[in-house]
């Protein structure tokens, strides 16, 4: 039977210090002493425990993900737009969450639904348009959208 990840609550219990010291501890710039971080990375290494991202996105209302909406991947000008835009979402600190389609309008808006339910920070279209009342949706949540080579004419 495979293990559970180990928790940050697994280190702080291992470090013999507080779960909030252990966040503290992989929080740029948050204040702890020299002595507690050496304590709880060491617990953290020897557990093997690594940070989720997810879920302290979710405590600030961001996960971190960019959805990349997609169809056409492998032609050669799609392809590396696609390269150039993981490089630039990854140098933001961001991770890109890639969505394949195909042109039609239906799949896009099956592919902004995923990227919603993934609680996507932003969505990146290079094929297909969603429904404007989806579109809406996201904006209205905060979710930004970015359109690439498409025009949106509709009234």
């Amino acid at each position: 039977m495979p293990r559970n990840a180990a928790s940050a609550r697994d280190v702080a219990e291992l470090a013999g210090v507080s779960r909030a010291a252990v966040s503290r501890c992989f929080t740029p710039g948050a204040s702890i002493s020299a002595e507690t971080r050496a304590k709880i990375l060491k617990a953290a290494d020897q557990l093997g425990y690594q940070v989720n991202r997810l879920a302290s996105g979710l405590i600030r209302n961001e996960t971190g993900l960019v959805a990349l909406i997609a169809a056409d991947m492998a032609t050669p000008y799609r392809s590396e737009l696609l390269a150039a835009l993981t490089e630039a979402v990854q140098q933001a600190g961001k991770v890109a969450l890639l969505i394949k389609t195909d042109r039609t309008d239906g799949s896009a808006e099956q592919a902004l639904r995923q990227a919603i339910s993934y609680r996507t920070d932003a969505a990146i279209f290079l094929s297909g348009m969603p429904a404007r009342s989806l579109a809406e949706t996201c904006m209205r949540n905060g979710m930004r959208l970015v359109l690439i080579n498409r025009e949106d004419d509709r009234p």
